[in-house]
């Protein structure tokens, strides 16, 4: 298990490292779709950028008042024992999705002197995002689910009777009087937790099934929503669909890759617990002290270390959903100075 979560992390850096080195959508023919002689057109496209730009906008400020309200949810009620904390990530991603997934405002009509025509190009939700559309989010996805089902199938009930602690099998020494020497060795049965068990496992697992429809709704809506009948936006309307489906993308894995990481963190530190033993016989010198060993150590650093990297990655994947976004603020912006032609 060790050697599958480095393999995760080793692929997880090397596809970062790539996304990192491409460049970020842009905008590349504003020239040609909003052209000095035809100011109607920029207005709309103007318009357009502006629609766009709002629902992003509101779609951030509702997954905010979603992760807020989480935190508000664990202060007010300390017996939920840190749930509402732990699912923030997949909270906001049901929240940012479901508003970019909501029906688009209407196209803008066909002002003086532009085209109308109709667009009969099939489109589906992997049309207008990168080639890791839907396999990143999708791996991210089913690494949660998996993760989640192997920790709640190891839990064990805490003295409330809820599944989040790990349970293990222990060894206990009798020592001799002098309290240096194994004189008999017990077997025994061990917990340590928090751990992601059911009690936390099945309400991530309900809201991953809600973040996935969420999020396909989402590309769906924006590969599917009509085209402007003007065809000198098209070019304008396929730039916004191909910067929403990177934001949509980027968004969604960076709050799962975040959310698996939490989990991971979570799960490390009742493992690494459990590895604190010492492997002695009868005779032996007790030591005074466990040290973490065995395949149980080794999982915890290894679960550890990918966690971390998971949350940097998570981090760096957010920070380039948010600069798409941010994208939309310059776009409308040059979209409104070539609109009112003023070149500066």
């Amino acid at each position: 298990m060790a050697i599958a979560a480095l393999l995760v992390v080793v692929l997880l850096v090397g596809w970062l490292g790539w996304l990192l080195a491409r460049p970020l959508p842009r905008w590349s023919a504003l020239a040609g779709i909003l052209p000095a002689e035809a100011p109607s057109a920029g207005a709309e496209a103007a318009a357009l950028i502006a629609a766009e730009r709002r629902r992003h906008l509101v779609a951030l400020l509702v997954g905010g008042v979603a992760g807020v309200a989480c935190w508000w949810a664990q202060a007010s009620n300390s017996r939920l024992v840190g749930l509402p904390v732990l699912i923030v990530p997949l909270v906001v991603w049901i929240g940012w999705a479901a508003v970019l997934s909501l029906p688009a405002a209407r196209p803008p009509a066909v002002p003086d002197g532009g085209t109308r025509s109709a667009d009969l190009t099939v489109r589906s939700a992997r049309t207008f995002g990168p080639a890791w559309a839907l396999p990143l989010p999708a791996f991210l996805a089913l690494l949660v689910a998996g993760g989640t089902a192997i920790a709640g199938m190891v839990s064990g009930t805490d003295e409330t009777g809820r599944f989040r602690q790990l349970e293990y099998a222990s060894t206990a020494y009798q020592l001799d009087p002098t309290g240096t020497v194994v004189t008999e060795i017990l077997a025994g049965q061990g917990s340590a937790g928090p751990f992601p068990g059911w009690y936390y496992g099945v309400p991530i697992l309900g809201l991953l099934v809600l973040g996935c429809l969420a999020g396909l709704g989402a590309m769906s809506r924006i590969a599917l929503r009509p085209r402007p009948a003007d065809t000198r936006l098209w070019p304008l309307d396929d730039a916004l669909r191909t910067l929403g489906a990177y934001v949509v993308t980027t968004g969604s894995a960076a709050l799962l890759g975040i959310q698996l990481g939490v989990l991971g963190l979570m799960a490390a530190i009742p493992l690494r617990s459990a590895s604190m033993t010492e492997n002695l016989s009868i005779g032996e010198v007790w030591s005074g002290a466990a040290t973490p060993q065995g395949p149980l150590a080794a999982l915890a650093l290894a679960t550890a270390g990918g966690s971390v990297l998971l949350i940097l990655a998570g981090a760096v994947l957010g920070g380039l959903a948010l600069r798409g976004t941010a994208e939309l603020v310059r776009w409308r912006r040059t979209a409104r100075t070539a609109a009112s032609g003023d070149p500066s």
